[in-house]
């Protein structure tokens, strides 16, 4: 790790000057994570930054236009928008290179219909959206939790590695993970195998507050409540990203240690309390 840290160092292109001390972690946790390239028509590139090579041009590949195009109908659905024009319009403020012909391609290759201006996938078009949002989402929640990157530094990154994660390497960022619901923005990240599963082959950083160690010192990454609300209630108690908890007893209630104050939480809450341990 050593190693690799000084590369990052030298490379920077948006990461920080020091690695969190996450990154020190033994590697038997960081072995079983293969980070592969999927398969494609050719060799690609890595993303700048990544592999050490200092450069802000953006990843390009055969399928990045289609792809960035079905994050943009998936994304626009998510908030009650279908119209081509809309759609498009957001493609093209999201990815620059996409021309307006690039929707009749979609249509084309049998990835989405064009019903009275309306932009609907077909079923294998909702399956490529669903995978592309998905490795855009949880590379987001990497670079925020782990790397602990920028807001535009985390954005610029995920659009690039969305193009090039495997599947394999897709679940294993997740299980690292936890399995997050969410994403830094708080858009919901689609489910893979992997969550379903519940894969043991890496220990998740991250896991959920129900299942966390009794009496072992936590940091609370994230919380993804249902209700708006919930979240200033549970701000009020001190129970927000980065504090410092222990979880003292699991039934009837969940209660933890925020600082100085006892905090009893009922179950469907502590569910959307996501925590990360401090220390070995």
């Amino acid at each position: 790790m050593p190693a690799v840290r000084g590369r990052v160092r030298q490379a920077g292109a948006g990461l920080p000057s020091q690695l969190p001390p996450v990154f020190r972690m033994q590697g038997r946790l960081l072995s079983p994570l293969p980070l592969q390239l999927s398969d494609g028509d050719g060799p690609r590139r890595a993303p700048p930054g990544v592999l050490g090579e200092a450069s802000d041009a953006p990843v390009s590949t055969p399928n990045s236009h289609v792809e960035d195009l079905l994050e943009a109908i998936f994304t626009e659905r998510e908030g009650g928008r279908d119209q081509a024009g809309e759609v498009m319009a957001r493609a093209s403020r999201h990815a620059g290179g996409i021309s307006p012909a690039a929707l009749d391609d979609l249509v084309k290759a049998g990835l989405a219909r064009l019903v009275e201006g309306r932009v609907l996938f077909t079923p294998e078009g909702e399956r490529r959206a669903r995978g592309v949002v998905r490795r855009h989402r949880l590379t987001e929640r990497l670079f925020r939790d782990l790397l602990q990157l920028s807001d535009g530094a985390m954005e610029s990154q995920a659009c690039q590695i969305e193009h090039i994660l495997s599947p394999e390497a897709t679940d294993s960022v997740c299980t690292l993970l936890g399995h997050p619901p969410t994403c830094p923005h708080g858009k919901a990240i689609p489910p893979g195998p992997c969550c379903g599963a519940l894969s043991k082959t890496v220990r998740p950083l991250v896991t959920g507050l129900p299942s966390f160690e009794l009496g072992v010192l936590g940091r609370i990454v994230f919380v993804a409540p249902r209700f708006h609300d919930r979240m200033d209630r549970l701000a009020a108690l001190g129970i927000i990203p980065g504090s410092e908890i222990r979880l003292r007893q699991r039934s009837p209630s969940y209660v933890i240690e925020v600082g100085e104050t006892t905090v009893a939480l009922d179950p469907e809450i502590a569910t959307e309390i996501y925590v990360k341990r401090i220390g070995n």
